[in-house]
Protein backbone atom coordinates (compact mmCIF):
# COMPACT_ATOMS: atom_id res chain seq x y z
CA UNK A 1 0.00 0.00 0.00
CA UNK A 2 1.20 3.58 -0.70
CA UNK A 3 0.33 5.28 2.82
CA UNK A 4 1.99 6.60 5.76
CA UNK A 5 2.89 4.15 8.82
CA UNK A 6 2.71 5.29 12.03
CA UNK A 7 5.94 4.59 14.14
CA UNK A 8 5.12 1.69 16.50
CA UNK A 9 7.31 -0.68 18.56
CA UNK A 10 4.63 -3.58 17.44
CA UNK A 11 5.01 -2.30 13.77
CA UNK A 12 2.10 -1.89 11.68
CA UNK A 13 -0.66 -4.78 10.78
CA UNK A 14 -2.41 -4.15 7.72
CA UNK A 15 -4.29 -6.38 4.39
CA UNK A 16 -2.67 -6.66 1.34
CA UNK A 17 -4.64 -5.91 -1.78
CA UNK A 18 -4.65 -9.79 -1.77
CA UNK A 19 -6.40 -9.73 1.62
CA UNK A 20 -3.27 -11.41 3.09
CA UNK A 21 -2.40 -10.06 6.62
CA UNK A 22 0.90 -8.26 6.78
CA UNK A 23 2.98 -7.41 9.15
CA UNK A 24 5.03 -4.05 8.19
CA UNK A 25 8.26 -3.30 10.42
CA UNK A 26 10.64 -0.73 9.05
CA UNK A 27 13.81 0.79 11.15
CA UNK A 28 11.97 3.00 12.67
CA UNK A 29 9.83 0.59 14.15
CA UNK A 30 12.53 -1.48 14.77
CA UNK A 31 13.96 1.58 17.18
CA UNK A 32 11.41 2.22 18.72
CA UNK A 33 11.03 -1.55 20.04
CA UNK A 34 14.93 -1.21 21.32
CA UNK A 35 16.06 -2.91 18.12
CA UNK A 36 18.89 -0.54 16.89
CA UNK A 37 20.82 -0.47 13.60
CA UNK A 38 24.60 0.12 14.17
CA UNK A 39 27.08 2.08 12.83
CA UNK A 40 29.18 0.18 10.29
CA UNK A 41 32.82 0.94 11.68
CA UNK A 42 32.30 1.47 15.37
CA UNK A 43 29.23 -0.86 15.93
CA UNK A 44 27.20 1.21 18.24
CA UNK A 45 23.87 1.94 17.97
CA UNK A 46 22.50 4.52 15.31
CA UNK A 47 19.38 6.54 14.71
CA UNK A 48 17.98 5.16 11.33
CA UNK A 49 18.30 8.63 10.03
CA UNK A 50 22.27 8.50 10.69
CA UNK A 51 22.23 4.83 9.13
CA UNK A 52 20.93 6.16 5.90
CA UNK A 53 22.78 8.67 5.75
CA UNK A 54 25.93 6.67 6.13
CA UNK A 55 24.56 4.18 3.57
CA UNK A 56 26.46 4.18 -0.05
CA UNK A 57 23.21 2.90 -1.64
CA UNK A 58 20.57 5.17 -0.59
CA UNK A 59 17.79 3.64 -2.78
CA UNK A 60 18.53 -0.14 -1.29
CA UNK A 61 18.30 1.16 1.88
CA UNK A 62 15.31 2.57 1.31
CA UNK A 63 14.02 -1.26 -0.05
CA UNK A 64 15.37 -3.01 3.06
CA UNK A 65 15.17 -0.68 5.61
CA UNK A 66 12.36 2.14 4.82
CA UNK A 67 10.03 -1.14 3.26
CA UNK A 68 9.49 1.33 0.63
CA UNK A 69 8.19 -0.03 -2.79
CA UNK A 70 10.46 1.63 -5.56
CA UNK A 71 10.54 0.97 -9.57
CA UNK A 72 13.64 0.27 -11.19
CA UNK A 73 16.57 -1.11 -10.79
CA UNK A 74 19.21 -3.64 -11.87
CA UNK A 75 19.41 -6.83 -13.66
CA UNK A 76 22.61 -8.98 -13.48
CA UNK A 77 21.42 -9.53 -17.83
CA UNK A 78 19.73 -7.79 -20.02
CA UNK A 79 16.25 -8.13 -20.91
CA UNK A 80 17.52 -8.48 -24.87
CA UNK A 81 20.32 -11.06 -23.69
CA UNK A 82 17.77 -12.88 -21.78
CA UNK A 83 15.28 -13.14 -25.06
CA UNK A 84 17.58 -14.21 -27.34
CA UNK A 85 18.46 -16.90 -25.00
CA UNK A 86 15.24 -17.88 -24.42
CA UNK A 87 14.30 -17.70 -28.53
CA UNK A 88 17.23 -20.08 -28.73
CA UNK A 89 16.33 -22.84 -26.56
CA UNK A 90 12.67 -22.81 -27.05
CA UNK A 91 11.80 -26.33 -27.62
CA UNK A 92 15.22 -27.46 -26.67
CA UNK A 93 14.34 -28.17 -23.04
CA UNK A 94 12.77 -30.97 -20.95
CA UNK A 95 10.61 -29.55 -18.18
CA UNK A 96 9.73 -32.06 -15.13
CA UNK A 97 6.94 -31.46 -12.56
CA UNK A 98 7.60 -31.64 -9.13
CA UNK A 99 4.28 -30.93 -7.42
CA UNK A 100 2.69 -33.84 -8.54
CA UNK A 101 3.16 -37.32 -6.66
CA UNK A 102 2.55 -40.49 -8.49
CA UNK A 103 2.80 -43.55 -6.30
CA UNK A 104 3.41 -46.74 -7.95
Amino acid sequence: PIEEFEVKAEGNFYDSPSGILVHRFDAWDADAAGVHLHHPKTGEPIAAEVHRALSFDKRGWDRNYALKFLAGGAAAISLPALLRAMAQGKDKGIAVDVTEVIRV
